[in-house]
């Protein structure tokens, strides 16, 4: 066999780069941490039971089915944004009831349930009080008087008879403003009115401009992150501060408006802010949220995850989480390495057996080393198109690789037996080509049901299968028949 032309062969080449591609992709490398041995890691995105991790059943109340593909939607696009990218979510049907049933690799229950126990509902306040005198006064808003009289269990602005907690809208100058009746004294009357909710939030600006974490106190850290909203949430402010008193300290750059702006997540206050007297009555368009944090990574965290939560909305109803559980990283780690073994107890096995069966060195080979290629570009694609593997994938790889051996055997074999009229071993190879073809196709064709109407351990089993046929009968199963031409010795 002249291996100098052989390597020189387009197959042969296309086969090496598409290695190399799928090796970079995949990333190996050592992480060194300080009195911590070294770690091996890669850039494959591995699943639950690889990694470690929790799985959720949520319920939705009274959801529609509309409601359940918005609240998938929503839920993914906030668990994207808040960093937590190997993730699986998926309705599932329990009793003839629909659940959405969550997997997040490498998380942990608590940062499962601060992302799915909340709605989202997000709303801001700002406190307007009216002073009374003889059970009457005047709320001043966007420089329109309303009239304010106060009885034994209600009060009565603008028209507006409502009790305490209840709301009730004002019309200033074409603005709609949603007042609700907080509190009451014997001589005032306190009112908040909704500036922002989360409708009005266009987007969260995340940039280190406008988003960062800063020590307020020794100890204490603060987090700040703008968001940009609507002209309408802008008039608002501007009518609803527009007659405030300043409060002023002496000092004109700590000058802050009487009033304050309260953030409330589903219906519970999360912060206060003040507001700089320099805002007052102007078309705010870029307001800025605070909160507290235990420590720096505390406060980042809950940044990141009111962000995501900010970003992609409310959720249509109320989630609630059926079941939780945790599967330990420890438990993962374990998995990866059995699942591992059993790619290369695989690979092992097959190889003894056509040895047993050929020995001929110069054609196990080959065969061991294309079943180790399709594994590798395997992987390096799952890399590309960010497939996460588990053990259903790895249970398809292995499904792979005997698809693959299998195709191998038959082009050894056509290879070797003898037709009539002294067929060319090229045409021979052709031949066992088609079969090869038409069995992949066979094996695709069966993976497809499960492919779209199966669901979670199924779909990756049956993507994985098809994926690994495809890369053989396109690439490694082509370039085999190719160095089956050279061993022959034609």
């Amino acid at each position: 066999m002249d291996l100098q032309k052989l390597i020189k062969e387009p197959r042969i080449i296309i086969l090496a780069l598409i290695l190399l591609a799928s090796i970079v992709a995949i990333g190996p490398h050592f992480v060194f941490e300080p009195g911590q041995p070294a770690k091996f890691q890669t850039n494959i995105l591995k699943g639950l039971d690889l990694q470690g991790g929790v799985r959720a059943i949520i319920a939705l109340n009274n959801a529609t089915p509309d409601q359940l593909q918005q609240s998938i939607s929503i839920l993914s696009s906030r668990i994207n944004s808040f960093g937590l990218k190997e993730m699986t979510i998926r309705p599932v049907i329990v009793d003839n009831k629909e659940y959405i049933q969550l997997e997040l690799a490498g998380s942990n229950e608590a940062q499962m349930r601060d992302l799915l126990e909340k709605q989202g509902k997000f709303d801001a306040y700002i406190d307007r009080t009216v002073s009374l005198s003889g059970g009457k006064g005047a709320l001043k808003v966007g420089g329109i008087d309303f009239p304010v009289s106060a009885s034994d269990n209600t009060i009565t602005v603008g028209g507006n008879t409502v009790s305490l907690n209840q709301s009730f809208t004002l019309d200033v100058s074409g603005t709609k403003i949603d007042f609700r009746y907080e509190n009451r004294t014997n001589d005032t009357v306190i009112l908040f009115a909704k500036v922002y909710t989360g409708a009005d939030i266009i987007q969260v600006l995340r940039d280190a401009q406008h988003s960062n974490v800063v020590e307020a106190a020794p100890g204490q850290w603060q987090f700040r992150f703008a968001i940009l909203t609507s002209k309408d949430s802008a008039e608002r402010f501007s009518k609803i501060t527009q007659d405030v008193p300043v409060q002023f300290s002496g000092l004109q750059r700590d000058n802050y408006l009487a009033s304050k702006i309260y953030l409330y997540l589903d219906d519970k206050q999360m912060d206060s802010l003040s507001i700089d007297s320099g805002l007052k009555g102007n078309l705010l368009t870029q307001p800025q949220i605070t909160g507290p944090g235990g420590s720096k990574q505390d406060a980042i965290d809950k940044m990141k995850k009111l962000q995501a939560i900010l970003e992609n909305g409310a959720l249509p109803v109320k989630a609630d989480i059926v079941s939780i559980v945790d599967v330990s990283p420890t438990l993962g780690e374990k998995f990866m390495q059995v699942a591992l073994i059993a790619i290369f107890a695989a690979i092992l096995v097959v190889s003894v057996i056509i040895y047993l069966r050929y020995k001929d060195p110069k054609i196990v080979i080959p065969i061991i080393l294309t079943s180790g290629a399709e594994v590798l570009i395997i992987f390096g694609v799952a890399v590309m198109i960010k497939w996460t593997i588990d053990l259903a994938s790895i249970a398809g790889i292995l499904a792979a690789i005997g698809t693959g051996v299998d195709a191998q055997i038959v082009l050894v074999d056509e290879s070797r037996q003898k037709h009539e009229g002294d067929m060319s071993l090229r045409r021979k190879l052709e031949q066992a080509f088609f079969i090869i073809v038409s069995s992949g196709a066979t094996t695709i064709g069966a993976m497809l049901p499960l492919l779209f109407v199966g669901a979670g351990v199924i779909k990756g089993f049956a993507f994985t299968t098809i994926l690994g046929v495809l890369i053989g009968i396109l690439i490694t199963r082509p370039t085999f028949s190719k160095i089956l031409e050279y061993v022959r010795g034609e």
